[in-house]
């Protein structure tokens, strides 16, 4: 007996029905996010003067208008990159806060290329040291917090166990008297 009123059977008696089988629609590939590249026809490129600042850091930086998205997005520009998609461009971020709301073009956009860019540490050599002394930052401070919460509960213990009857005779000596 069946539990089900229906059942996707390929030959279906009196008390089942069948399903059509789904049909896949097709994707526009306009609303993919990496359809809107710098060198698509008919892209918009952000404002001059913004860009000139974005090529102070680099030159193969680039910044381009989604417009479905509606969103800004920051390309690097990358030869070796072959997606059909946006041949020789690399998307580095949608400008967006953490919760995906819409964020003009500012400081902010130019602190979060200059945070990916290899202009901040010098060279690898400096990179991996700031990431190794973040490591031991951490691993410090897990320590200080074991450490801190294991201290928390030896003084609530070590407060339980001391002697409460200071002035009022020996505990053992008030406790066997009577």
């Amino acid at each position: 007996m069946n539990a089900l009123p229906y059942s996707l059977k390929s030959k279906p008696s009196q008390d089942s029905i069948t399903l059509p089988k789904a049909s896949r629609d097709k994707v526009d590939p306009s609303e993919s996010r990496y359809f809107w590249y710098p060198q698509r026809l008919g892209v918009k490129l952000g404002p001059a003067e913004f860009r000139k600042r974005l090529h102070e850091i680099h030159d193969g930086l680039e910044v381009t208008w989604h417009p479905i998205m509606e969103r800004w997005q920051v390309w690097y520009k990358m030869p070796r990159v072959r997606y059909h998609l946006c041949p020789g461009w690399f998307l580095l971020f949608n400008v967006e806060t953490s919760d995906g709301e819409f964020i003009p073009l500012d400081e902010r956009t130019l602190a979060a290329v200059y945070e990916q860019s290899g202009k901040k540490w010098g060279n690898g050599l400096n990179y991996w040291n700031r990431i190794e002394s973040e490591h031991q930052r951490q691993a410090e401070r897990a320590q200080r917090d074991r450490d801190d919460k294991s201290d928390e509960r030896a003084s609530e213990y070590w407060d339980y166990m001391k002697i409460k009857n200071i002035g009022h005779g020996s505990k053992f000596a008030n406790h066997h008297s009577e």
